[in-house]
């Protein structure tokens, strides 16, 4: 019976510690990725730059495109993430506005059990760090589109 119980531990330890693992080495991983966006639109800004300055237009539009392509990407991931919240905060007001009053006691108790899941609206998050809403989007680009403005700036004083 001792014997049973210790192997029963043992296999439950393993299956947390594997479990905790997998998310350490997603979470590095994923970290990595931002590490590597960030060096390639660093390089990608200081490129345009650099390709305006020298008038090499053909690398100009390359960098261009491959920096359309980025931020299409990532519309694409904003946009359905968006539409997702914008439809949980419809569904709050839809259920608030219905005639629940009227409904039976059973019904009525999970009309409010929803409503309180959607007081929180459902969003999607970039690995807990911010909402992807159109509005960080925006704000994304305007704070990229600042960086690149200062180091113009830096570049054209050197």
């Amino acid at each position: 019976m001792l014997f049973n119980q210790m192997i029963q531990v043992m296999i439950a330890s393993l299956i947390n510690v594997s479990t905790d693992l997998m998310f350490i080495s997603i979470v590095s991983h994923l970290c990595g990725q931002i590490e590597i966006l960030i060096r390639n639109m660093n390089e990608l800004g200081m490129s345009i730059l650099l390709n305006f300055e020298s008038g090499d237009t053909v690398n100009l539009v390359k960098c261009l495109m491959i920096v359309g392509f980025m931020l299409m990407q990532s519309y694409l991931y904003t946009y359905p993430a968006d539409n997702l919240a914008n439809l949980g905060e419809k569904m709050l007001r839809g259920l608030y506005s219905s005639y629940w009053y009227e409904m039976p006691n059973r019904l009525t108790k999970n009309l409010v059990f929803m409503m309180m899941r959607l007081n929180i609206p459902p969003y999607l998050t970039a690995g807990k760090f911010f909402y992807l809403t159109r509005i960080s989007y925006t704000s994304v680009v305007k704070t990229g589109a600042s960086y690149l403005s200062v180091l113009r700036i830096f570049l054209q004083r050197n």
